[in-house]
């Protein structure tokens, strides 16, 4: 006689092992999901570093897509070449917010930033230069795109003040007041003797400053005086166009000139003046040893070197008396 089978009170053998199959595929789908994520790396929760990095990266994105072509390379590649911790885990490098217009040279130090551009960086503040917005970081000489994007999140530049111009009262048109500016005035400028004006005076005159007045004056009195206004442009380092915007406040009283005596003066003395070369002054003390005194100063041109241009310049400064 074939034994029975020993199953649980109120059910067959199948139904028992049906319930078994049941609850060991019950334990193995609960092992699976227990102990798979030990295997499976789990995305890292982004701190704030990482979280400025991903907006410095969407910035980037957007002035791209609004066709800045200097973004654009690193707004496509950014995620291919670097993740955000690596990004921020710079030796040295400590990020906090700033003021480019401000920091110092210990704080860009801080930022990580090379010493080499940290000098470009303050000479270029140091010369009146500005960062208007955080991206003009970008166009600072030697300044990585590594260390640009990593610094792009933390620059705080202050909104500039509009200026605020005084409103004229007009009770009749309150909602159309504008601005009201202080009426132009042109300069003025006042004609000067030549002869008698000062350093001071000259320099008050359109393109003449303190150096070009001094030389204007220093070549006044080595002449001896100017006998036309045109002089003043044959003084070293005075350009045609600032000349000519000076000419017409410029007048001539030729009656003081000092003049050398041809018939005293020596050779050295004569080579002194502007316009008589040693060649020609050793001419003139020649002519005068072989011929006698000069008797007037048109005798001069009986020197071959002295011909008409050259006597129209000088006979204003020699005399025979």
């Amino acid at each position: 006689m074939k034994p029975a089978t020993k199953t649980l009170p109120g059910f067959s053998k199948k139904e028992v092992t049906g319930v078994i199959t049941l609850l060991v595929i019950i334990l193995l789908l609960y092992i699976a999901a227990h102990y798979t994520g030990y295997f499976v790396k789990q995305p890292a929760s982004l701190n704030k570093q990482d979280s400025a990095w991903l907006l410095a990266a969407a910035r980037l994105k957007e002035q791209a897509a609004a066709g800045d072509s200097q973004n654009d390379y690193a707004a496509n590649n950014l995620f291919d070449q670097v993740t955000p911790k690596s990004y921020f885990n710079t030796p040295g490098r400590t990020l906090f917010y700033f003021n480019p217009n401000e920091l110092s040279a210990e704080g860009w130090q801080k930022l990580g930033i090379r010493p080499k551009t940290i000098r470009t960086i303050m000479n270029y503040r140091n010369k009146g230069g500005e960062f208007r917005k955080p991206e003009d970081l970008q166009k600072v000489y030697g300044l990585s795109q590594a260390d640009y994007l990593a610094l792009l999140p933390y620059v705080q530049i202050p909104a500039r003040e509009k200026p605020v111009y005084p409103v004229t009262p007009d009770p009749q048109h309150a909602s159309t007041n504008k601005p009201s500016y202080p009426a132009y005035t042109k300069k003025t400028y006042h004609t000067l003797d030549i002869n008698k004006a000062d350093t001071a005076e000259y320099s008050s005159l359109p393109g003449i400053g303190a150096a070009l007045a001094r030389r204007i004056v220093n070549f006044r009195e080595k002449l001896g005086g100017f006998y036309r206004v045109e002089q003043v442009a044959e003084t070293y380092g005075v350009p045609d166009s600032t000349f000519q915007k000076i000419k017409p406040y410029l007048a001539v009283n030729a009656d003081g000139i000092k003049k050398l005596n041809i018939n005293t003066a020596t050779a050295e003395v004569l080579a002194a003046h502007p316009y008589i070369k040693g060649s020609m002054a050793k001419s003139i003390v020649a002519f005068r040893l072989q011929h006698g005194l000069f008797h007037n100063i048109q005798e001069l041109q009986k020197i071959m070197s002295i011909d008409n241009m050259v006597y129209e310049k000088i006979r204003w400064y020699v005399t025979t008396e």
